[in-house]
């Protein structure tokens, strides 16, 4: 049996009996089986460390770190502790456990090893400069969180200094071989002659460009720190910053917060910065974008989108700007008040039968439906978009709000119907503006047997790791794994508050693999997709809006690979929401274009959503031209959805469209389905599911559509 001491008040008497078999964990001793060959031995190998450790000058040093790891036992650390502690004086090995330092020596009238004056002794030994992992794996509680205290600590006290990105030097060692005075006269002749601010990386590149050197700007800075005072200079450094002068902000990110707050556009933001600040231009656009404070510092709706229309120009990421023009919205009082959803008499407006002019519905609130998902099949151009959004309006008659995720630039604003934008008032969360309020490193919930279920570390960080998989497919098999173990003790040391930019700096340290991955996936976190929180709304701001409206998240300028790294962290957080919030009877309509370039496995979010989505109430809208790219499973899986909408196809997909008709219709024939295919016109489609005929009963079939105008659904 085992004690927790913090449940437990354990007197002197009491750990007379007691031994500690871990952290804050007692047992009796009597569960010791040590043999007196075991405590010779072991207390010999402790003598013999220890005289080493004297010859060369450390008269007390930690247990754990100095001896145990490096010496080797057949025991657990915490039986050694026991011996050490227990039967050492006799041996003339003398223990102090106190505040956790368990140090040892040959003198009995000795001082703590503390950690710190180990990690300095370690750092002075070393021949190399060390990096958090390694720190980290000689403290005992082996913690990165430790681990980054203590070298914050033996920064500030001068003891140690950074080198590059993830590597730190004994200051005495740091510095070997370098031609100190050499670098720093050139350094001052370039920091004395600018009165302005100086970024690291300007004289990182100055002192390459004349020594032929590819040292980091750490190192620069970190040399001008120790040595320029010993040459008379005295300079100010605020993190990477170097100012002849006292420097007024905290840094560069307070700088340009400053400046996007003070200045009305983003050149004239960007010249005030330039008048303070020697900078290359990439680090202050990499520094504002990643800040993501243009529109907040412009009071710009993060959304874009309360306002319409908007011009969004083609060259924002090159630092363009967004012009609005303001638009008055007047909003009937009428619409605030939300109406009772009748989910049951929902029927969606489609079109007009081509034969006999009836209308032709999409039976949404029909209990004979298997489900709410549609798919629109058809090549570009046939009038799929604005079919949706006819559909999406019908869905807003009955109080249902809807969301678009746009990676096609389908539903950018200036490509919206001027109908369908006067009538749903669509806001838009334009990503590259600003970065989407939601956290992929978040553990998500689901509801198993009345038990809410939280995911483990682990959970997040294969589902993380899938989703890069996906798009990278090169990601090899040793990389994957180590990513996973990167992101993985990310979560456990940092909780909610670890994030792309962490594990970004976190992947060099775990090696070659985890360096090769960082200069893979550096691209997607410098997009800054992501702010890794949450706002309170979540997404009840999107599906409870009132007045009812439509959502276009909108991923408009980013590269095929970044937008889909982005869809698929949504569809997880989405599926995330609805696996703890959803109900069957109070839809979440979701629009999704060009499918066939997501992700189709059946583990994937869209493929969890197609098979599991009704009972949570997803209802997924989805359109594409082909599905040759697809396997079987996963094309079986998209024809799941029980209504279907066959716009006209590319030559290249009559084919399988007429097959895929053959199969959805009871008795038809694939002859008969090439011919209608062909006669198609643009808005022109052939509606497959439940149809209601003129005796109120619905059943499976197909009807040849002419789809409603959206002017005729206001």
């Amino acid at each position: 049996m085992q004690i927790d001491l913090k449940t437990v008040t354990v007197t002197r008497t009491d750990k007379e009996y007691l031994y500690q078999s871990g952290r804050g964990t007692y047992r009796h001793i009597s569960y010791l089986n040590i043999s007196e060959d075991t405590k010779q031995q072991t207390l010999d190998k402790v003598h013999s460390k220890l005289s080493e450790y004297k010859h060369a000058g450390r008269d007390s040093v930690n247990l754990h770190a100095d001896i145990f790891k490096p010496v080797g036992f057949s025991d657990e650390y915490f039986t050694v502790r026991h011996i050490v502690r227990a039967f050492g004086e006799p041996f003339g090995i003398y223990f102090n456990g106190k505040s956790g330092a368990d140090t040892v020596s040959l003198d009995s009238e000795f001082s703590l090893a503390s950690q710190k004056t180990v990690l300095v002794d370690l750092f002075k030994a070393s021949l190399k400069p060390l990096s958090k992992k390694d720190v980290a794996s000689k403290i005992r509680s082996q913690s990165l969180g430790h681990a980054s205290f203590y070298l914050d600590k033996l920064l500030t006290e001068g003891n140690i200094v950074r080198i590059d990105e993830v590597h730190y030097s004994h200051i005495d060692n740091a510095f070997v071989g370098v031609d100190i005075e050499g670098i720093l006269k050139l350094a001052f002749s370039f920091i004395d002659r600018e009165t302005r601010i100086i970024e690291g990386e300007k004289i990182q590149s100055y002192l390459n460009r004349h020594l032929d050197k590819e040292y980091n700007k750490y190192f620069y800075i970190s040399l001008l720190k120790a040595h320029a005072i010993g040459f008379g200079k005295h300079y100010y450094f605020i993190q990477n910053l170097i100012s002849n002068t006292e420097i007024e902000y905290s840094g560069l990110s307070d700088i340009c917060r400053t400046a996007l707050d003070s200045s009305p556009s983003r050149e004239e933001a960007i010249a005030f910065v330039n008048e303070r600040v020697c900078i290359h231009k990439h680090v202050l656009a990499r520094c504002f974008n990643q800040s993501s404070l243009w529109a907040v510092s412009h009071d710009v709706s993060p959304t874009l989108a309360n306002e319409y229309p908007t011009t969004i120009s083609s060259e924002h990421t090159k630092t363009e700007d967004i012009s609005i023009s303001e638009t008055t919205i007047k909003i009937d009082d009428s619409a605030i008040s939300p109406k009772s959803i009748n989910v049951e008499g929902c029927r969606v407006l489609i079109g007009q039968a081509i034969d006999n002019l009836k209308p032709i519905y999409w039976e949404y609130g029909n209990k004979a439906l298997a489900n709410r998902h549609l798919i629109v099949f058809g090549r570009s151009g046939q009038g799929k978009t604005y079919c949706i959004e006819g559909l999406l309006m019908e869905l807003a008659k009955h109080q249902l709000n809807s969301m678009v995720i746009d990676y096609t630039n389908g539903f950018l604003p200036e490509h919206l119907e001027k109908e369908f934008k006067d009538k749903i008032r669509p806001k838009t969360d334009l990503v590259v503006y600003k970065p989407l309020d939601l956290n992929p490193f978040a553990k998500q919930l689901q509801t198993v047997a009345g038990i809410q279920i939280s995911d483990k570390a682990h959970d997040v960080a294969s589902r993380i790791a899938s989703v890069f998989n996906t798009v990278y497919s090169d990601i090899g098999s040793q990389q994957l794994p180590t990513l996973i173990k990167v992101i993985e003790e990310g979560i456990d040391l940092y909780g909610t508050d670890y994030n792309f930019e962490r594990m970004l700096k976190d992947l060099p340290e775990a090696g070659k693999h985890g360096e090769a991955l960082a200069n893979k996936l550096s691209p997607m976190v410098k997009a800054n997709l992501f702010s890794c929180k949450h706002l309170t709304e979540g997404w009840d701001g999107i599906y409870k809006a009132i007045p009812t409206t439509t959502r276009l998240i909108q991923l408009a300028t980013l590269s095929r690979d970044i937008w889909r790294l982005a869809t698929e962290f949504i569809l997880w957080d989405l599926y995330s929401y609805v696996c703890a919030n959803g109900n069957k009877n109070k839809p979440l309509p979701v629009v999704l274009d060009e499918i066939q370039n997501l992700d189709h496995r059946l583990d994937s979010p869209l493929g969890k959503m197609l098979t599991e989505g009704r009972k949570y109430g997803l209802s997924l809208i989805l359109a594409t031209q082909t599905l040759s790219n697809l396997k079987k499973d996963e094309q079986d899986r998209l024809f799941q959805a029980a209504h279907k909408l066959f716009f006209a196809p590319a030559e290249t997909e009559i084919d399988s469209y007429a097959k895929l008709l053959e199969q959805a219709v009871p008795a038809s024939n694939k002859k008969v389905w090439l011919q209608e295919l062909a006669k198609l016109r643009k808005g022109e489609c052939i509606s497959v599911g439940l149809h209601m005929n003129e005796y109120g009963v619905v059943e499976q079939g197909a009807k040849v559509v002419k789809v409603a105008a959206l002017e005729a659904r206001l």
